[in-house]
């Protein structure tokens, strides 16, 4: 999911990733291959089809009208708002 205008390059991105589970987690006797799907708060449909047209996994583009903008999810994670751990806390077990 990206929160901002969809830019052709995040699908290079997905499409590495895509790429990535099909040769490294998914087991061709058990699954399907792989789909990309790319959440954005705005796409041109334009760009969007070009982007694709050559695409060798299986990639969609949708916009969704949810997400917030990206200064709404600045001001709202601040350093004095939200507290970041950089020590993983102890395992937990279910039992």
């Amino acid at each position: 999911m990206k929160v901002g205008k969809f830019r052709p390059e995040f699908l290079g991105k997905l499409s590495a990733y895509v790429g990535l589970v099909d040769a490294e987690v998914r087991d061709p006797a058990k699954h399907v291959p792989t789909i990309g799907i790319l959440l954005c708060t705005s796409k041109n449909e334009a760009v969007v089809r070009f982007t694709l047209a050559n695409a060798s996994s299986a990639l969609g583009v949708a916009d969704y009208e949810g997400l917030p903008a990206v200064e709404e999810l600045r001001s709202a994670v601040t350093p004095g708002r939200a507290t970041v751990s950089k020590e993983p806390g102890p395992a937990r077990t279910a039992g």
